[in-house]
């Protein structure tokens, strides 16, 4: 998922412990939710047995003071910095695949966003605006200059935000399955949403099994089961909250509500965008890259939300040849001197 980003006025999150009383039709993978008649209970039963310990690349991790909060933050390799900001109620491992590849080259910076991972979840601070500031300081924290700044759903308005508050910071951007939100975003859709209304008081691996599907192509989960569960493992080794999320989501909904205007940044950007993007429909990209004075559109046909886990050499070869082309380009703060 990232669960997506943009306008999520069509969900009503309810509190924890409220019930709800609609059926929600769910991919093959999703858990079977058995009421008992008498007792009311909700029993589980998955269809997929538990798997041993996944194993993936490795990246060196720390919990670092990062302004008033702690976060985990994970670095290799060596170069231009690439930061990777990850979308709502994800965390660094999604990019621990992309991250491998592109340090051999390159010196890659993951973080989980504050509520995520192995992150501390304050009460508050849960705006686009602050998860920037933390963008920020995991860079000077990490002693970067400047970074190519890679975001996901949610992370793209964090990148984006980050660009229009610290442009020195930004070399270029590549926003992947984003949005710019605001009058003229289409909301997610009610397929989707509806999901997500159904599962958001569940526990968190019921919630992430029952509403990932949603962010893969159509079928995609279905035809590629065992990377599904795969994804799905990586996602569960430090799931993310309930009320973090929401938490998270409510600052998304602000940002998709009132948008952000790009059109005065002058970095120039990637937008990747999956066709099938089931949480940000594909016309946002589109209409994000018409945006952004120096934006490029790459079209996914066929691809989800998740475009970059569903066809990871693709997207890395995308990042790889941008990174390159952009890598002796000064910044809009060096322009300006």
């Amino acid at each position: 998922m990232c669960h997506g980003i943009h306008d999520f006025r069509p969900i009503s999150i309810c509190s924890r412990g409220s019930t709800h009383n609609s059926v929600v039709a769910r991919p093959k993978t999703s858990l079977l939710l058995l009421v008992d008649g008498e007792s009311g209970v909700t029993r589980t039963h998955d269809r997929h047995p538990p798997r041993k310990k996944l194993q993936w690349p490795p990246m060196s991790g720390v919990r670092r003071r990062v302004g008033d909060i702690t976060l985990w933050v994970e670095e290799q390799g060596s170069g231009s910095v690439v930061l990777c900001i990850s979308g709502l109620g994800y965390s660094a491992w999604c990019w621990r695949d992309l991250a491998a590849a592109l340090s051999r080259n390159h010196r890659v910076v993951t973080f989980d966003n504050r509520g995520t991972g192995r992150s501390d979840a304050p009460e508050d601070g849960y705006s686009i605006a602050q998860f920037a500031r933390d963008a920020a300081c995991v860079l000077e924290a990490v002693g970067a200059a400047q970074a190519h700044v890679v975001g996901h759903s949610m992370g793209g308005y964090i990148a984006l935000s980050l660009a229009v508050q610290r442009p020195e910071l930004v070399r270029s951007l590549v926003l992947i399955g984003t949005s710019s939100g605001g009058p003229g975003a289409l909301p997610i859709p009610p397929a989707t949403s509806e999901a997500w209304k159904a599962s958001v008081s569940l526990p968190p691996a019921e919630f992430a099994r029952a509403t990932m599907p949603y962010s893969f192509a159509t079928g995609w989960s279905d035809a590629h089961p065992e990377r599904f569960e795969e994804l799905l493992a990586r996602r569960l080794e430090f799931p993310t909250a309930t009320e973090p999320w929401k938490k998270q989501f409510r600052a998304v909904s602000e940002l998709g509500r009132d948008g952000i205007d790009v059109a005065s940044l002058s970095i120039p950007a990637l937008v990747i965008h999956g066709t099938d993007d089931r949480v940000v429909p594909y016309i946002n990209g589109q209409r994000l890259a018409r945006q952004l004075p120096r934006a490029r559109l790459h079209s996914m046909d066929g691809a989800g939300h998740l475009c970059f886990l569903e066809e990871p050499k693709r997207v890395l070869s995308l990042l790889q040849s941008w990174v390159e082309a952009h890598n002796d380009s000064p910044s809009v703060h060096q322009r300006n001197q």
